[in-house]
């Protein structure tokens, strides 16, 4: 079982991340983050810490955006989870 941590859960990637990991017998989705601003709150705010949450999977699956993509890289690499970046 895979243990999945997913950034940018908000957009159409992220969405259809999520779907597929619902489906796939040998993935869990542990966590889905997005920015607030994303699910209809105030802009720049994250729905979870993302440096709490990394920990909670195998590897985090990004879909967020470039600047986003660069502080999560360096939290991932800080922390030694494994990172696949899709944006």
């Amino acid at each position: 079982m895979i243990a999945l941590v997913l950034v940018g859960a908000a957009g159409r990637m992220g969405r259809a991340v999520s779907e597929a990991a619902a489906t796939a017998p040998d993935v869990e989705l542990r966590a889905s983050v997005d920015r607030v601003a994303n699910l209809g709150g105030s802009r720049g705010v994250w729905s979870h810490e993302a440096g709490d949450v990394i920990r909670a999977g195998d590897v985090v699956v990004d879909f967020s955006s470039p600047e986003g993509t660069q502080a999560l890289a360096a939290l991932c690499a800080e922390r030694g989870v494994p990172l696949v970046i899709g944006t």
